[in-house]
């Protein structure tokens, strides 16, 4: 036999568990991540974003979106409203006590601070934006009324909302831009049955989380409120390794591909929980993100 092989991602598809039709996996770490799987290439080519054949699923593919303000946003907002954030010398070790009290602080504000913010947004930009291309420079913080009505402002009144729109930002962001890319997958219905399945569908569409942030409960619980779907972590945090070594058996052992989704879906865990009360909150805080965010490539952006 003769097998296509590939780099880190496409296996990072399969190991993470990207192995049905509307699954999502999201990783928060440096960079900020989300895979996805979709039926079919959008007919007009969007401004961002990739596309790759799917490496299990024939005949399907699979999207990645990059975001350059990860891990850089949420520490920045941390060590600004608490603490933690002295700055140390090349070769001295951080205060890892001191670090973990900041973050504790964080999630506090995220429990305190509602889902929505309460009607505030952030775009916190500390280095260049890719996705969409906005350059790097003083957050733009706005807020809406019920009616729609949007407009910046100079500050936000307490610490918690900073932490809870820094979240938000990337969960909103994400799920605007899926929207455009595959809109009808987005939603919490059980799979339809499908021939590519190996499984015979009939399983809810996954949201998983990896990456460092993702060991934050208060931050996967924005994520399930936002995407209206429970977030799922897997044990294996070598996915491109576990997905090299799946897609070879999935290439080499046929026969056991019947079985193949239930198995990966066993590797992974229910984290947090979407509350149903948060989804008409957030489906209009999706549309006022973005006409934040075309304000912003109206202003800062680079093409």
């Amino acid at each position: 036999s003769v097998i296509a092989w590939s780099g880190d991602n496409p296996c990072a598809v399969v190991g993470n568990g990207l192995v049905e039709e509307g699954d999502i996996a999201i990783s928060l770490g440096t960079s900020d991540t989300a895979l996805s799987v979709i039926p079919a290439v959008p007919e007009q080519p969007l401004p961002f974003g990739h596309l790759f054949p799917h490496p299990t699923l024939e005949g399907q593919y699979w999207s990645m979106l990059c975001y350059t303000n990860g891990d850089v946003t949420r520490r920045g907002v941390r060590d600004r409203f608490f603490g933690g954030g002295e700055s140390v010398a090349e070769g001295e070790v951080v205060d890892a006590k001191a670090e973990a009290e900041a973050w504790k602080r964080f999630s506090q504000a995220l429990r305190e601070a509602p889902p929505g913010c309460s009607g505030h947004l952030g775009l916190y930009l500390a280095v260049d934006e890719i996705t969409p291309a906005i350059n790097a420079g003083t957050d733009l913080l706005a807020s809406y009324e019920a009616d729609g009505d949007l407009k910046e402002v100079d500050k936000f009144q307490t610490p918690s909302l900073h932490a809870k729109a820094v979240i938000e930002m990337r969960a909103l962001a994400i799920r605007h831009h899926l929207g455009k890319l595959m809109p009808h997958l987005l939603d919490r219905q059980p799979h339809k049955q499908s021939t590519t399945r190996p499984s015979g569908g009939g399983t809810a569409a996954q949201l998983l989380v990896t990456g460092g942030a993702a060991v934050n409960t208060d931050i996967l619980q924005v994520f399930a409120d936002v995407f209206q779907r429970p977030v799922s972590c897997l044990e294996n945090s070598e996915g491109a390794a576990f997905g090299a070594a799946i897609r070879a058996m999935h290439a080499l052992r046929p026969e056991e591909r019947a079985d193949l989704v239930t198995k990966i879906r066993g590797l992974s865990s229910v984290r947090a929980t979407p509350a149903p009360e948060a989804a008409p909150i957030y489906a209009k805080a999706v549309a006022m993100h973005a006409r934040l965010e075309a304000e912003a490539l109206m202003h800062r952006g680079r093409f």
